[in-house]
């Protein structure tokens, strides 16, 4: 049996004691080169199908630098020091095996979204229901943001099977990118639930540094991610417990 939320969140605090210096400073680097490669490419770009690609390619490279920051997380819940530096160290140890575990989780993610955009396009072609929130322009803003509100928990739900994959990568960098997935999955089989509660918990956090214009990420996020680290290293024990 996993800890209860409260004492996941209580060592993820504990852990990060000392430590929200780095790891919001690696937030910090993260946001700021996000930014910056937006306004300085995505902007100027006019080509639609130059935007797609690029951002598909910038985003898998980013998907090194969140690694980064999971170490980092996973480093304090360990009670050992990050620096910032480890931030960058997934550009040097095995960033083929992190670039492969992104797009497999970007391919599920696709897939499992397929449904929910036919509907979409199929509706946006539709007359009728162009015409009729045409005439409610409110109720198209609350019900878009009610589907994409319903899209991120379903997003979620499907990769709370895989929300291990980034840790064991990490820990075992020598193995294969299929043993990450595959072992994730066995993993969190019984606790996707729990895990999806878990991360449902910080929704009210979410949301204040949303409007906090995105500061409030700064603690937020490697609050949240060692909170996932805390949970990561509590699977063991709680398999071992169930048997």
């Amino acid at each position: 049996m996993m800890v209860s939320r409260s004492e996941l969140k209580s060592r993820a605090r504990e852990s990060l004691n000392g430590n929200y210096g780095a790891t919001a400073g690696g937030t910090l680097t993260i946001a700021a080169i996000d930014i910056l490669v937006y306004l300085l490419f995505f902007e100027l770009s006019n080509a639609e199908w130059l935007t797609v690609l690029s951002y598909v390619i910038f985003s898998t490279l980013m998907s090194l630098l969140f690694a980064g920051l999971f170490r980092m997380c996973l480093m304090a819940s360990r009670r050992q020091t990050p620096r910032l530096n480890d931030l960058f160290s997934c550009f040097s140890g095995h960033p083929d095996k992190m670039i492969l575990i992104y797009l497999a989780i970007l391919g599920i993610d696709a897939v499992s979204s397929a449904p929910m955009i036919i509907v979409l396009l199929l509706l946006k072609r539709n007359t009728a229901v162009i015409a009729y929130f045409t005439a409610h322009p409110y109720r198209y803003i609350i019900i878009g943001y009610g589907v994409s509100i319903l899209w991120m928990v379903w997003l979620i739900a499907v990769n709370t099977r895989y929300a291990v994959s980034v840790f064991l990568y990490l820990d075992h960098p020598e193995r294969n990118t299929r043993s990450f997935l595959e072992d994730s999955r066995k993993m969190m089989k019984g606790h996707c639930l729990e895990f999806f509660r878990l991360m449902l918990s910080f929704a009210g956090m979410y949301f204040l540094s949303i409007l906090s214009f995105g500061i409030g990420f700064l603690w937020v996020l490697p609050y949240i991610i060692t909170t996932s680290a805390e949970y990561y290293l509590n699977l063991p024990k709680a398999a071992e417990n169930d048997t």
